[in-house]
Order: structure tokens, then C-alpha cells, then sequence
């Protein structure tokens, strides 16, 4: 049985000649970027050490780095075998449709961007765990200031009300600030080649389903390998989004609860302390957290919402240049 032909099959090579070509760039551009952002990736690594150090003993929290090292790695296996899964469905599959040598062809692109996505997520993932000791630590003064019947006894609330204590978390935050500075400097245009990218394959995927519904191609195989092809892309890019959108509300957190310290008392220590207080209060309001694309778009929950409206929005326009 026949099948009827493309339609707008001008339109649709020229769609996937700019997806691949897209594709292409931002390879290049992770390649690059990786090589000329070289000090600014080892200077984040510098930092992190610091941080982790910083954190065990100037403020004695265990920052639990055999927990967090289980979570990174079954992060690390569950999403390299997912991919390894699905790609080996695309391409059992592929050598039966009519465009197989595309995804021969795309098989470098595909897989330094995903492996870059991933080593960008596990960065983030960390710097999220570090946050989350920090805002532990908060809300251990917090307690101490506003319900000393919460104290436990295994902690040195002595220790949690110096002044010496509070500028050591107001120093670590500043650390944490520039981490995500270098995070945005030296994987910036990374991020936005692979965010934009996501949207194209998206896009051009659920594009390619219609027209298998709809008989246009020879294989019901079609729909069945581009969802496996966009599946692991979706779930990389939502879980780096969520992962962002905490760390953001982790500073958050961090400023809720210090707008909740109030020193009465106005002998000169205290004064001190308030002084502090209103210090980190005003660093969190000046410098938040977040990573962005060259600030093109900050990632973030909000982000899937708007690659969906836009993926939509490209999809009804190319249908109605198809039905012309």
C-alpha cells in the first residue's frame, strides 16, 4: 500500500537542514567553549573544594559527602543508562526507515550535547546540596533567636550566636554567588545551544509524528523511534531545570529566614550582630541565585512552560504554512 507524499516537502527539508545545522553549531560552540572557558571551569572546581572545606570547619557541618556522592552517582548511572536504552531503540530501528543516515550523521552531535547537559546537571546538583547545609545552618540561628525551646542538645548554639559564625555564613554564601557566576560564564552558551536545540528537536519531532499519523511515510516505526529520540532530552532538560528553580528557591529560603532574626537588645555586640544581620539580609536581595543562558533565559520551571507554549506556537505556524 502506497503512502502519499510530504507535504511542504520544501518546507521540510528546509526545517531539518536548519535543525541539523543548529545542531552542528552548538556542538561547535560546547567544543569552544570548553576549550577558550578552560580557567574559569578549573576555578569553579577550586571553589567547590573550598566550599566543601569551608563548610566542615568553619561552620562543623557535615556536609555528608558519602550520601551526596550516592545520590550524584545513581543520578549518573540513571541517566546515562536511560539514554544508552533509548538510543539503542533508535537505532535498532533506524536502519529500517527511509532516513537512517540522518541519525548516523547527528550520532556526535547527539551525544557531546547530552554528555555536556549531564556534566552540567551534576555541577548544579552538587551546588544544590551545599545550599541546602547552608540553609540547615540558618535556620539552626533562626531557632536559636526566635524558639529556644527547639534547641537540641547535640549543637553548639554557643558557637551559633557569634558574631565570627554568621560572617562565616555570609562568606560561604558569597562563595556559593560566584560559583553560580562561573557555572553561568563558563557553560553559558552551552546552555542556550542545548536549551534551543531542545526546543528545534522537539518541535520537528512532534512535526514528524503528525505526518506519520497521517500517513505520509512508510513506517508506523516512524513515531515510535522519535519519541524514544526525544525522551531522554526531555527528561535531562526538565531535571536540570528542577534542579535550578531549587537552588533558587533555596535562596529564598535562605532570605525568609534571615528577615526573621531580630535583635532587640541595643548593647554594642548586638548592635554588631544586627548590623550583620541587615548585611547578609541585603547581599541575598543584591545577589540572587540563578543560571542563566547569557541571561537569554533563566532555567528554571518556568522555562518548560515557555519551551512548550513556544513549541506549540512553531508547530500551529508550520502546519498552517503546510496546509497553504
Amino acid at each position: 500500500m502506497g503512502h502519499r507524499p510530504i507535504p511542504g516537502n520544501i518546507l521540510s527539508w528546509m526545517v531539518a537542514t536548519i535543525f541539523y545545522s543548529s545542531q552542528a553549531f552548538s556542538t561547535f560552540v560546547i567544543v569552544a567553549e570548553g576549550i577558550w572557558r578552560q580557567q574559569e571551569h578549573e576555578e569553579f572546581l577550586r571553589l567547590l573544594q573550598e566550599i566543601e572545606l569551608s563548610l566542615k570547619l568553619r561552620l562543623n557541618q557535615d556536609v555528608n559527602l558519602d550520601w551526596c556522592d550516592r545520590k550524584v552517582r545513581f543520578l549518573l548511572n540513571y541517566l546515562l543508562w536511560m539514554s544508552l536504552i533509548c538510543y539503542y531503540l533508535v537505532f535498532y530501528y533506524s536502519p529500517t526507515l527511509e532516513y537512517n543516515a540522518y541519525f548516523w550523521s547527528i550520532l556526535w552531535f547527539v551525544f557531546t550535547m547530552r554528555f555536556r547537559l549531564i556534566q552540567l546537571l551534576l555541577y548544579v546538583r552538587v551546588l544544590q546540596h551545599y545550599m541546602e547545609c547552608l540553609c540547615m545552618k540558618v535556620r539552626q540561628i533562626v531557632e536559636l533567636r526566635v524558639a529556644p525551646s527547639r534547641q537540641l542538645m547535640d549543637v553548639n548554639y554557643e558557637k551559633l550566636q557569634s558574631l565570627e559564625y554568621l560572617q562565616a555564613i555570609k562568606e560561604i554564601y558569597a562563595l556559593l554567588f560566584r560559583e553560580f557566576q562561573l557555572l553561568n560564564d563558563f557553560a553559558g552558551w552551552s546552555l542556550f545551544g542545548l536549551i534551543t536545540n531542545y526546543a528545534f528537536d522537539f518541535g520537528f519531532t512532534a512535526y514528524c509524528i503528525i505526518i506519520t499519523f497521517e500517513g505520509c511515510v512508510k513506517h508506523r516505526k516512524h513515531y515510535f523511534t522519535l519519541l524514544w529520540w526525544v525522551l531522554t532530552t526531555s527528561v535531562v532538560v526538565c531535571h536540570i531545570c528542577l534542579l535550578c528553580d531549587k537552588c533558587k528557591k533555596l535562596e529564598h529560603t535562605l532570605a525568609a529566614l534571615m528577615s526573621k532574626i531580630i535583635i532587640s537588645s541595643s548593647s554594642k555586640s548586638l548592635r554588631q550582630y544586627r548590623l550583620l544581620v541587615h548585611q547578609f539580609s541585603t547581599q541575598l536581595q543584591l545577589q540572587p541565585i540563578e543560571v542563566t543562558a547569557k541571561h537569554f533565559f533563566t532555567l528554571d520551571l518556568r522555562l518548560i512552560t515557555w519551551l512548550t507554549l513556544s513549541t506549540i506556537t512553531y508547530l500551529v505556524i508550520l502546519i498552517e504554512f503546510l496546509s497553504l
